[in-house]
């Protein structure tokens, strides 16, 4: 609880969900707004989870070769890119590229935090850690939903939505390149 690790821990992974909830929960709807056909937008969701599943593969293996802030850190600049790359879909093919990503990103959020808290605090710590964290996660996937919701009923559109996301994965994915593993008392 004392050290700056857990608490940027905690802040970056806060940022990390409310991407992903800003996006996931409005993905559909999204895509609808960029023109795309209801039927084809939700089935785009097919693709995220198809993403997720081998972008959590990808990102074990990755997490094993890389040094855990850095993966960390790349972890949540994909989800920061893969949001600007939703002002980029205008049809089908672009919205399941698009949401394949997003699922390649997600895999990572699965994978990655595990591995940076038992890699900072071990595995004796990695329960009490992790339920520390889920509070954050839980907030930041709670104000992402909201967030993109009160943005759309503003504005009649999602496009404000990304280049905000993107600001809050870049300073994330900045906070993460200084965490250092906090030194055992």
């Amino acid at each position: 609880m004392h050290t700056r690790t857990l608490w940027i821990l905690v802040f970056v992974s806060s940022f990390m969900y409310f991407i992903h909830s800003a996006i996931n929960i409005h993905q559909a709807a999204l895509l609808i707004d960029k023109g795309i056909d209801p039927l084809l937008a939700a089935s785009a969701l097919t693709m995220v989870a198809i993403g997720t599943g081998i972008g959590g593969t990808i990102w074990g293996f990755i997490v094993e070769k890389i040094k855990i802030s850095y993966c960390y850190a790349m972890v949540v600049s994909v989800l920061g890119i893969v949001s600007l790359m939703y002002l980029l879909v205008n049809g089908p093919l672009s919205a399941y590229l698009v949401a394949f990503c997003f699922g390649l990103g997600l895999g990572g959020l699965t994978t990655v935090p595990s591995v940076a808290i038992a890699n900072f605090y071990g595995r004796n710590s990695l329960g009490s850690i992790r339920g520390i964290n889920e509070i954050s996660i839980g907030g930041g996937q709670a104000l992402g939903a909201i967030f993109s919701g009160i943005i759309y009923d503003l504005t009649q559109s999602y496009t404000l939505v990304f280049p905000t996301l993107a600001i809050m994965a870049l300073f994330s994915a900045l906070a993460f390149l200084f965490v250092k593993a906090p030194q055992k008392q």
